[in-house]
C-alpha cells in the first residue's frame, strides 16, 4: 500500500464501545459542498488544509454505487438523463456501466482509478482530471480556497505525505477521551484489551 510514515502519539484512550452506527455522524457526507465541508472540519478544530489533505485518503479504498449516485439523474426506465457536468464524460460512462440506476448493494467501485491499492497522490491528479468519485471530491476542485491545495498535492507527493502525517496526527486528537472510565489504552494497537 505504501504511504508516509506517521509518528503517532501513544497512550491515547480508545473508547470501550465501537458501533458502525456511530460512524455516519462522525464523517462528512459525500454530497457536501465546500462550505459544508469546511464548516464540518472547523467544528472539529481542523483547517482547510486538513480537509484537502485528509480527502487524499480516497487514494485507496472502494465505494458503494449509492454513495455517488447523486452525480447522475436517471429516468424511470434507467436511462441516464444527465450527469454532473464537472465529471469527465468518459469516466461518467464507465461509472454508469458499473452502477446502473438500481445497482446491486454489493457493487463496489475503486476510489482511485490509477493506483487503487497504492497510497500516493494520484487521488489529487484524478480529481483535477474530473475523475473524482464523490461530489465532495469535485467540490474541492471548484473552490479557490481548496483548488490551490489540491493542485499542490497533485504536483508533489512529498508535500502530500508530509502534510498527511501532520493532519493525520491532528485528526487522531479530535474528540480525545481523557476520562479513564470512558476508555482504555490498548496494550497492543491491533487488539482490544
Amino acid at each position: 500500500m505504501g504511504g508516509p510514515r506517521v509518528e503517532m502519539p501513544t497512550g491515547r484512550l480508545d473508547g470501550l464501545i465501537s458501533l458502525a452506527s456511530n460512524v455516519p455522524s462522525n464523517l462528512p457526507d459525500s454530497p457536501f459542498n465546500v462550505e459544508e465541508l469546511i464548516a464540518y472540519f472547523e467544528r472539529k478544530g481542523m483547517s482547510i488544509e486538513d480537509l484537502v489533505v485528509l480527502s487524499g485518503a480516497h487514494t485507496v479504498g472502494v465505494a458503494h454505487c449509492t454513495s455517488f449516485k447523486d452525480r447522475f439523474l436517471f429516468s424511470a426506465d434507467g436511462t441516464v438523463l444527465s450527469q454532473d457536468p464537472s465529471m469527465d464524460p468518459a469516466y461518467a460512462t464507465q461509472l454508469v456501466q458499473r452502477c446502473p440506476a438500481s445497482p446491486s448493494a454489493s457493487t463496489l467501485i475503486v476510489n482511485d482509478i490509477i493506483t487503487p491499492t497504492v497510497f500516493d497522490n494520484a487521488y489529487f491528479k484524478n480529481v483535477q482530471a474530473g475523475h473524482g468519485l464523490f461530489h465532495s471530491d469535485e467540490a474541492l476542485r471548484s473552490d479557490p480556497r481548496t483548488a490551490s491545495l489540491l493542485s499542490s498535492f497533485a504536483s508533489s507527493q512529498e508535500l502530500f505525505f508530509a502534510s498527511w502525517a501532520r493532519s493525520f496526527v491532528k485528526l487522531s486528537l479530535v474528540d480525545l477521551k481523557t476520562d479513564p472510565s470512558q476508555g482504555h489504552v490498548r496494550t497492543q494497537c491491533n487488539l482490544r484489551n
